[in-house]
């Protein structure tokens, strides 16, 4: 959570403290099951690719 402060009025008089949700952005962790799954997918898509090629 961020905090600003901000003034109530022109005079400078006052400060207000305002209180904002901060927007986090989501992490995500590639584990090695999804990594060798994302490797034989690709391998896969790769062989096809070379295969549709000398047809």
């Amino acid at each position: 959570m961020n905090r600003t402060w901000t003034l109530q009025d022109q005079d400078n008089k006052g400060l207000v403290e305002e209180e904002e949700e901060a927007a986090e952005e989501p992490v995500f962790v590639l584990t090695d099951e999804w990594r060798e799954f994302f490797a034989a997918s690709e391998a896969k898509r790769k062989l096809a690719k070379k295969q549709a090629k000398k047809k």
